[in-house]
């Protein structure tokens, strides 16, 4: 990342892109997204990527690094528009949270282990 300051504005530039990288294997093996779209709840932004390939798993999504405050729709859109991908984390239908990782089915949806 790197943060500097241009007129009387402050710009923060972040690859798109990481490079891939593997303790096990030498040599240039590509390169991945770095960032996603994220709508968790009311909060929205850009979170950072983090590369599991070496274990041939799918990226974890990290922190937001970003916040935004657009309607999910406009910010939908921008995530296509800058060609990055978004997730929505599903919510708990009993307390109406985040549900990160494992969630169970109840008569009322899809619940949060708390809620089950």
């Amino acid at each position: 990342m790197l943060i500097h300051k241009k007129d009387d504005k402050l710009v923060v530039e972040i690859p798109l892109k990481q490079k891939i990288t593997n303790s096990y294997e030498e040599g240039d093996l590509g390169e991945t997204d770095n960032l996603i779209g994220v709508i968790c709840g009311y909060e929205q932004g850009f979170a950072q990527l983090i590369d599991m390939s070496y274990k041939d798993k799918d990226p974890q999504i990290g922190g937001i690094i970003v916040n935004t405050y657009y309607s999910e729709e406009d910010f939908i859109e921008l995530c296509k528009k800058l060609g990055i991908g978004f997730y929505k984390y599903p919510l708990c239908a009993k307390c109406n949270r985040p549900i990160f990782g494992t969630g169970t089915f109840s008569k009322n949806g899809f619940v949060c282990m708390d809620c089950e």
